[in-house]
């Protein structure tokens, strides 16, 4: 496995868990809590919003899932 692709399973899971213990929130605020660049939490959003993990209205994005949700 190359270190960009560890390194995005790896924000993936941050970003995760941050929405998991937030209702919703926008990208910005997701990039200062987990201290990530805000072009690299945008990669990962893109990737969850791929795989229906997560949704996004106007500019906060939220689990589409409610069991996962914590």
């Amino acid at each position: 496995m190359s270190i960009e692709k560890a390194k995005g399973k790896a924000t993936i899971k941050r970003v995760l868990e941050y929405l998991s213990e937030n209702d919703s929130a926008i990208m910005a605020d997701i990039s200062k809590s987990i201290r990530m660049p805000a072009t690299t939490v945008n990669i990962s959003l893109m990737r969850l919003m791929e795989v229906d993990l997560i949704e996004k209205s106007d500019h906060n994005y939220r689990i589409c899932d409610p069991i996962l949700r914590f």
